[in-house]
């Protein structure tokens, strides 16, 4: 009779633990919020220039993770090949993820626009056109926001640079 009274005891214990993870988790339904201070909607910039990522993050409970995509969409997400080695451009992608915590961070980062990219031992000139950057935070309970915003790289009129949009 002892050992059953023991075993009731361990799984009343296992089952309010339980439960009150569960609990936890209910506590936290809400997704965290991005606001992106910068670069503002349709920004231009050119090869070489930094662009700069400003974005204040709040979270009701706890932030957990980051990730900056940014991606070519000036081809309407059909996704071709990334290197056109007959037109000698290719498209710019960039991906970062990190880790972040409390329930609010101030996300900065500067990221260089390159001038060239190296594929398959060949230099190539970056596409010009729209590109996409998209900001996705997970909170501790895994709830996900994602912001996009679109701006615009273009190369300059003179300098030698050309323009494949």
């Amino acid at each position: 009779m002892k050992n059953l009274n023991k075993i009731l005891s361990l799984a009343i214990i296992a089952m309010l633990t339980f439960a009150c993870s569960d609990d936890d988790d209910a506590l936290d339904a809400q997704a965290p919020v991005i606001e992106l201070m910068e670069p503002a909607v349709n920004s231009e910039f050119e090869p070489g220039e930094m662009l700069h990522i400003h974005a204040e993050i709040t979270d009701d409970v706890q932030l957990s993770s980051y990730r900056i995509d940014i991606h070519f969409g000036g081809d309407g997400h059909t996704h071709r090949p990334v290197a056109n080695a007959e037109m000698g451009y290719m498209e710019w992608s960039y991906d970062e993820t990190g880790t972040i915590s409390g329930t609010s961070h101030s996300l900065e980062k500067d990221i260089e626009i390159p001038h060239h990219i190296m594929h398959d031992g060949v230099e190539h000139e970056i596409e010009a056109g729209e590109y996409h950057i998209g900001i996705f935070i997970i909170d501790a309970t895994g709830n996900e926001t994602e912001l996009f915003r679109t701006i615009e790289v273009h190369h300059h009129a003179e300098g030698g640079g050309h323009d494949h949009g």
